[in-house]
């Protein structure tokens, strides 16, 4: 069985810290992106139960005036990723509900040369702004082993024996290109009491302008696979345990 990378554990309130940026431990055999996919909204739950609307709880409320757009500076929860409750003093003008209210940039999928689609921005995305919410099936340890033997399957690390699959199910940031100089990453954000992946912008992205992130490539197939971002730094392949002496290339 494949070695799986282990990531980050859940963020807990009392910490003061914001949160390092999540190394999206890609489980890759052979990704195509041209292969047809039902768009879904929020993750699907597989190999476990469907979370409910949690009541309002204590750490997911702040001391913020309530005043629009209060919980984007110096709220605590905002500071740690943790996204105040949908009934917290702010309401509509909280900045920090963007997830469950669904505030996304403007994107669009479009053809990116080599690396086949990419998704793009439709506007300018400013610095540390929510693009979309990574989704997909929510599956077990076991099942993303099962599903490796797949032509097609990726799958991104949620917590210990939690992946999300993308392949069949999930939205436009399933065909978001990895780059050695990516202007995007992923970050685990707490909504209730449940972990999500959400991807944010790390500079100015202008309209036009792929959206990229670094997927801390894991290849578990026989070839490594092959970088097209063009990029200064770029090292040639995605795979972060490429072996130089191996003899064939996707």
């Amino acid at each position: 069985m494949p070695k799986i990378a282990h990531s980050s554990p859940t963020p807990r309130p009392a910490t003061n810290k914001k949160m390092k940026q999540l190394k999206l431990d890609i489980v890759d055999n052979q990704v195509s992106q041209v292969l047809p996919y039902t768009k879904i909204p929020n993750n699907i739950y597989v190999d476990f139960p469907q979370p409910k609307p949690t009541a309002k709880i204590d750490w997911s409320d702040c001391n913020c005036s309530g005043q629009k757009h209060c919980c984007l500076n110096g709220c605590e929860l905002h500071e740690v990723d943790i996204e105040c409750h949908i009934k917290a003093h702010g309401g509509v003008d909280c900045g920090n509900q963007k997830l469950q209210r669904r505030q996304f940039a403007k994107t669009a999928v479009k053809p990116a040369g080599l690396k086949g689609n990419g998704l793009f921005a439709l506007e300018d995305i400013k610095p540390n702004a929510l693009i979309n919410e990574y989704v997909g099936e929510i599956i077990s340890e076991a099942t993303c082993e099962a599903r490796l033997t797949k032509k097609h399957f990726y799958a991104l690390k949620l917590a210990n024996n939690k992946f999300i699959d993308s392949s069949m199910f999930g939205n436009e940031t399933r065909f978001i290109n990895h780059s050695c100089e990516p202007n995007a990453e992923g970050r685990y954000v707490v909504v209730g009491d449940v972990k999500r992946v959400a991807i944010f912008s790390t500079q100015c992205i202008k309209k036009g302008e792929e959206i990229t992130f670094d997927y801390n490539y894991e290849d578990w197939g026989q070839v490594p696979s092959k970088c097209y971002c063009g990029c200064k730094s770029c090292t040639g392949f995605m795979d972060k345990n490429y072996d130089p002496s191996a003899a064939e290339v996707k």
